[in-house]
């Protein structure tokens, strides 16, 4: 169960990968997630209809989408071969998908614009960036 990266860190490697995406783009970001899946990690059971599948919609409000979020457990090498890919679709002209990895510490604007992976606890990023799941 992906709740907290700190401390599960430390003992097995592994982090929470927080995989957000304007929705303007999701189409093409689940392309790429799914493409990432089965070139780089190898994995053969995902779908495309399993990435990025969270809606999200600013904090409080009753309005559309504004995001999509895939939330999971990765190790620190599964991560950095994520924003490898983000960064060499970003390098090939898509603009929208981050060149490096985001923090909690960027811009929330700047993180809501593009297509990238934070590593930390959900929740505390949804509150920074001002989102929340759409139930």
């Amino acid at each position: 169960m992906a709740t907290d990266a700190v401390g599960m860190g430390e003992e097995s490697g592994l982090v929470v990968c927080n995989t957000i995406c304007p929705a303007e783009y999701v189409v093409q970001a689940r392309g790429i997630a799914l493409r990432h899946m089965q070139e780089v990690e190898t994995a053969v059971d995902d779908r495309i209809d399993q990435m990025l599948t969270v809606g999200l919609r600013p904090l409080g409000s009753q309005g559309a989408v504004t995001h999509y979020l895939c939330v999971r457990e990765a190790y620190r090498q599964q991560v950095e071969a994520e924003v490898a890919t983000l960064r060499g679709e970003h390098q090939g002209g898509l603009a929208w998908c981050a060149d490096r990895e985001l923090t909690m510490e960027d811009d929330p604007e700047f993180v809501r614009m593009l297509f990238g992976c934070i590593v930390g606890e959900t929740n505390e990023l949804l509150l920074r960036l001002g989102l929340e799941r759409v139930e």
